[in-house]
């Protein structure tokens, strides 16, 4: 009884759930794929052309007078540095990582991959144990540069997010002083009114006749002490009411410019939690990877039926292939079959 249970096959990287499966198609994740490639591969060209398009109208808006508060530049000016980011460097090694994960499925597809793994009963191994270590090594590439990338795009979003809460705490600051600016001018209007009042009783008077004599010079510097004071005051309404207008015409600006912001921002959270799915699935594909390495080299003739997990990882790794040609540069409104001639030439 003991006997026959040590004699199954070992079933190295066995389906297990990690992640969605790509394309709607079901993937079981082992040493030949993972669904959180593809589930990330997803996001990624879902959303990167939309984020394309936006990074492209945030660095071509013009500098606005509208704009007073030095909150408000530092975001502005940090959300054209994370889209000018984008555009310079997040894009090309996004299309560059992705290359690089199709480069692994053109290695799993070529004959000799399923050759060496069906004949390892036969040389020990040997050849399969070759293919499981050029896999290992044509994976390493797209896992280090997946992790680069969401290292780096997740710092330049953490830069974005401070921004944010200063933006957000200088909001709630202006809030309570345009308030407080509020009740000032109006207190000022009624101070402006008042004096207005005394300085035209005043002139009234200086004009009645029996006021004549030694009267006339204090009611002259009656009118002239009035007077001032109404400039005064005058002068503070201007400068309130001034204030008040710049901070009107920001944020008019800003209720017109944040819902863009705010969707290009989600989407780029969106795209770092993809790039994030895929870098975690590239490292469990090269956990799995060496754990067929080590078994191969233990056991060869107790490794699980791998040949049937290559096919159905294959098909998987095609579905990535046409997903992949949409993320390139021409790519993302061409017609199939131009993106089908396309990928023959190349």
């Amino acid at each position: 009884m003991s006997n026959s249970t040590a004699q199954q096959p070992r079933q190295v990287g066995a389906a297990r759930p990690r992640g969605l499966p790509f394309e709607g198609q079901p993937g079981p994740d082992g040493a030949f794929w993972c669904g959180a490639i593809g589930a990330g591969a997803c996001i990624m060209v879902e959303l990167a052309f939309h984020v394309d398009l936006l990074s492209r109208a945030i660095v071509r808006l013009p500098e606005t007078s509208a704009v007073a508060r030095p909150a408000v530049t530092r975001y502005l000016a940090t959300v054209k540095t994370l889209a000018s980011n984008w555009s310079r460097h997040t894009r090309p090694a996004l299309l560059e990582a992705v290359e690089a994960l199709t480069h692994v499925g053109a290695s799993l597809a070529r004959p000799f991959t399923m050759e060496a793994l069906a004949n390892r009963r036969v040389d020990g191994g040997q050849a399969a144990t070759r293919v499981v270590q050029a896999l290992l090594r044509r994976m390493g590439a797209p896992a280090a540069s997946l992790q680069m990338l969401a290292a780096d795009l997740d710092e330049q979003l953490g830069n974005m997010a401070g921004a944010t809460r200063e933006l957000e705490s200088d909001t709630l600051l202006l809030s309570e002083r345009l308030q407080a600016d509020h009740v000032h001018t109006f207190l000022l209007s009624q101070q402006a009114s008042t004096l207005q009042s005394k300085l035209d009783d005043a002139t009234m008077r200086q004009d009645a006749y029996w006021l004549q004599g030694p009267h006339a010079e204090q009611i002259r510097q009656e009118i002239a002490l009035h007077r001032s004071a109404l400039e005064g005051v005058r002068r503070q309404l201007d400068y309130l009411q001034a204030k008040q207008a710049s901070n009107r015409g920001e944020a008019h600006y800003l209720q017109n410019l944040m819902p863009s912001l705010s969707g290009y921002l989600n989407a780029l959270e969106r795209m770092a939690g993809g790039i994030r799915a895929a870098q975690a699935g590239a490292a469990s594909m090269l956990y799995e990877l060496h754990e067929l390495k080590r078994v191969l080299a233990e056991e060869p003739n107790g490794v699980g039926p791998v040949e049937a997990q290559l096919r159905t990882a294959l098909t998987q790794w095609r579905a990535l292939a046409a997903s992949a040609d949409r993320l390139r540069p021409g790519q993302a409104n061409a017609p199939a079959g131009a993106r089908q001639g396309a990928r023959k030439r190349r």
